[in-house]
């Protein structure tokens, strides 16, 4: 018997080949997502600038873990408005671990270092189609900008734009257990005035949320917030509730028995 060892080399890719940098502000978010080909071990990317422009630097840190548990990760440039220049730099992501050999390298980051334009950034949001699970909505903002959302139950608690931004950078999770049944996220939007839908998932049936969502441009302005209220449709499906009642007490062998019949003839789990 033979056994072959193989294992797959990936290609990684941006959402853009270049970002803009406006002197005194912020790039948007770059995701470093590696959903579609989790590593099997650690992966460490440090970054490293390659002109070296004055006044430039990472916002949140200079080096980010991928791990199996946790694939996705965001980078932040930040510009100085004392010290920044108009210009161009790059980035160099230098990979290293266990999973670095699984990955061919990784493209340079561009940054175009622009003067910043002020300019009103207003929002819009509307809702396309909701299911018993799902739900669309269409974003836009005015400016080139980043579109923070969050989606929870009509009962859960009001929350700010900073606490919004912080929990869709941090990349939070969705639990199934969290009594708000809150979603962060955000969307990058690269050109003014241009659509993207958005498909919330893991919504309830038959259940009231909330969505907040706004614009944040490159020199930090926020947009005025976006307030849309639906309704996910119902299953329209039944519960039965069924109560057996014993006069003795039963062993484990008979309890095993009676919910593999359960599981078998009504497709109840057998736990």
């Amino acid at each position: 018997m033979k056994i072959r060892i193989s294992s797959n080399i990936y290609d990684f890719a941006f959402e853009k080949d270049s970002y803009d940098l406006p002197i005194g502000g912020t790039t948007m978010p770059i995701k470093l997502y590696f959903s579609n080909n989790v590593p099997v071990s650690d992966l460490k990317i440090d970054f490293k600038f390659n002109v070296g422009l004055p006044g430039l630097s990472f916002l949140n840190q200079t080096s980010i873990l991928i791990t199996p548990k946790a694939p996705n990760a965001i980078l932040i440039v930040q510009s100085d408005a004392m010290k920044t220049k108009i210009g161009s730099e790059s980035i160099t992501l230098i990979k290293s671990g266990g999973s670095s050999d699984n990955f061919n390298q990784f493209p340079t980051i561009k940054l175009n270092i622009i003067q910043p334009t002020p300019k009103e950034i207003i929002s819009e949001s509307t809702l396309l189609s909701s299911s018993i699970l799902t739900a669309e909505v269409s974003l836009s903002c005015s400016s080139t900008s980043t579109y923070y959302y969050l989606s929870s139950l009509n009962s859960s608690i009001p929350r700010s734009k900073d606490y919004i931004k912080q929990q869709a950078l941090i990349l939070a999770y969705y639990r199934v257990d969290d009594p708000y049944q809150e979603i962060f996220g955000f969307l990058n939007i690269f050109e003014e005035g241009i659509k993207k839908n958005l498909l919330l998932q893991n919504l309830l049936p038959d259940t009231i949320y909330n969505f907040t969502g706004f614009c944040q441009d490159l020199t930090g302005v926020y947009s005025e917030s976006n307030l849309l209220n639906f309704r996910t449709k119902g299953n329209d499906g039944f519960v039965w509730k069924i109560m057996v009642n014993f006069s003795s007490e039963m062993g484990s062998g008979v309890i095993t028995k009676l919910a593999c019949f359960f599981n078998r003839y009504y497709k109840l789990p057998a736990r």
